[in-house]
Parts: C-alpha cells; structure tokens; sequence
C-alpha cells in the first residue's frame, strides 16, 4: 500500500481506494510521479500495485480523473 505523496517506483496499474467518497477503481501511475492527493479525501486515499501495463490495458492515466487532475498538474514541470 501506497500513500499520496509518496514516490511512484514501478509504472504500471494500481488499485485506488478513497476514504468514503467514491467506490475503488483502478488507474494507470508512471514511475518517477508522486502518488497524487485526491481533490476530496485529501491524503486518505491509498494505491495499491495490481499489475505491470500492458499495452492491451484499456484505462486511463491517473492524471485523467477528476479527483486528481489538479494534484498531478502541479507536478507537471513547468517550461523554461
């Protein structure tokens, strides 16, 4: 189990838990990234590895969802 904040070691799909809000689902995280804060649950929201990605996996990158859009674009780097 993953916290939010914490570093992103393996890219791959994770199973994502909030605290009451919305029920589990599952998204895409890359290595390298920050586990993001949910807009809602804040950081009670926890990540759990499922499987490496594979190319026929049909789900969205985390930085897609609503509840995470703004953690993962204050990660983004900005341009010079």
């Amino acid at each position: 189990m993953e916290l939010a904040g914490a570093r992103v070691n393996r890219t791959g799909v994770y199973s994502v838990t909030h605290q009451a809000h919305r029920p589990t689902h599952q998204a895409i995280l890359q290595q390298g990234d920050n586990f993001p804060i949910c807009r809602t649950c804040g950081v009670a929201v926890e990540f759990d590895f499922v499987q490496p990605l594979n190319e026929s996996d049909e789900m969205e990158h985390i930085g897609y969802d609503l509840d995470f859009r703004h953690s993962v674009l204050r990660q983004m780097p900005k341009s010079a």
